[in-house]
């Protein structure tokens, strides 16, 4: 399974980048894992969806949960068929609570709780935006794969875009 998600993430990765040189990073972000995000009501909510899968598979197997591999394949669905920033809210959540204390930094500790008030308080695709900057940011290099940082200030500035 650890081979499959390098292997996704490092096709994620190149796809992403070569489409995005020619000006369609929304496209390789939405095409390359399938479907992409197809139900989604909004095209903000479909970039904040789009940047969680991204995320996600670039999140080492290490660093979540043992039951995250069979979770997955249901998250991957549900975060496609997000149509709300609360749907996708509940899909950060989820990601964030099967990843292990190891792949944060210490200061997550104390940040968690109002992080998770505020994600569950979150209105706007913005805002859930924000939040899972907030995460990525927290989370440490050793548990994201190696094709994360080349992706990352792209990804960053796609989501504070929104």
């Amino acid at each position: 399974m650890s081979f499959r998600k390098t292997c996704g993430a490092l096709i994620l990765a190149a796809v992403t980048s070569v489409v995005a040189l020619v000006g369609g990073a929304d496209s390789a972000m939405a095409g390359s894992r399938g479907s992409a995000v197809i139900n989604v009501g909004d095209k903000s909510t479909a970039t904040v969806a789009d940047g969680l899968l991204l995320f996600e598979a670039n999140v080492k197997w290490s660093a979540v949960s043992a039951d995250w591999a069979k979770a997955r394949s249901g998250w991957v669905a549900r975060v496609k068929a997000s149509k709300t920033p609360g749907d996708v809210a509940k899909e950060v959540l989820a990601l964030e609570t099967a990843m292990g204390w190891g792949a944060v930094e210490d200061a997550w500790k104390k940040r968690r709780a109002g992080w998770v008030a505020e994600l569950g308080a979150a209105k706007t695709d913005r805002e859930v935006a924000l939040l899972l900057i907030e995460l990525e940011t927290n989370t440490k290099w050793s548990a994201v794969e190696s094709t994360w940082a080349p992706l990352r200030n792209g990804w960053i500035a796609k989501l504070k875009a929104v």
